[in-house]
């Protein structure tokens, strides 16, 4: 947790450790921490192709220049990641529902920032076309296990309730909030309360949703 102290190192590492894949993760996790996610990004891009070949060192980079992309609002860049991810084949099951998360995130967001919109648009046309691409995503990822089965169903509540299919968005929540207790549930019921007007019922998922995850943003 000293990223300064992590680059001095870093700028004194032999010619052999710079050939290594770490070398790079390590400096862009440094840069990441300081905020510097272009110059975190600059470093992951400077890979040689050829470290690239084995499946733990792709994910190790893309992962990462996935993380950058999103907090610098490049979504289609985001969502490029995951595809790469999925192209090779590595760990499917975990990064279809990655991706089916990540493009939840790009529809909660669609309607504030231009570039999420524009991801959203971009691949998929319409709105429709994009939220039933996310089922298939979730789906996929479900076919491969029940890993993230609660997470799965509170996420695709969230497209219900984008679709305004609210019946089926608020049995999605529910369902998934038997198995675990997850803030993205609650904050989708104080949501569906709120445009309810019913407040009182509203301010109680809410306060709920900061007990079960204070730092959740």
């Amino acid at each position: 947790n000293r990223p300064m102290e992590a680059v001095k190192y870093l700028n004194n590492c032999s010619a052999r450790q710079i050939g290594q894949v770490r070398y790079f993760t390590y400096y862009a996790d440094a840069y990441m921490m300081l905020g510097k996610y272009e110059w975190a990004l600059a470093k992951l891009d400077a890979v040689p192709a050829g470290k690239l070949k084995k499946k733990k060192s792709l994910k190790a980079v893309m992962r990462r220049k996935a993380s950058c992309c999103r907090n610098l609002n490049r979504y289609a860049d985001e969502l490029e990641c995951y595809d790469v991810l999925l192209k090779n084949n590595y760990h499917p099951e975990k990064y279809y529902y990655q991706r089916g998360r990540v493009k939840v995130r790009i529809l909660e967001v669609s309607p504030y920032i231009a570039s999420a919109n524009d991801a959203l648009h971009h691949a998929y046309g319409t709105e429709e076309s994009f939220i039933k691409s996310i089922f298939e995503d979730l789906d996929r990822a479900l076919q491969y296990g029940n890993e993230f089965g609660a997470e799965i169903l509170s996420y695709k509540g969230a497209c219900y309730f984008y679709q305004k299919k609210y019946k089926a968005a608020l049995e999605a929540f529910y369902q998934s909030q038997q198995q675990k207790n997850l803030a993205n549930n609650l904050v989708y019921l104080g949501l569906y309360h709120y445009q309810e007007k019913a407040f009182g019922q509203a301010k109680q998922y809410f306060t709920e949703c900061l007990d079960a995850e204070a730092d959740n943003d």
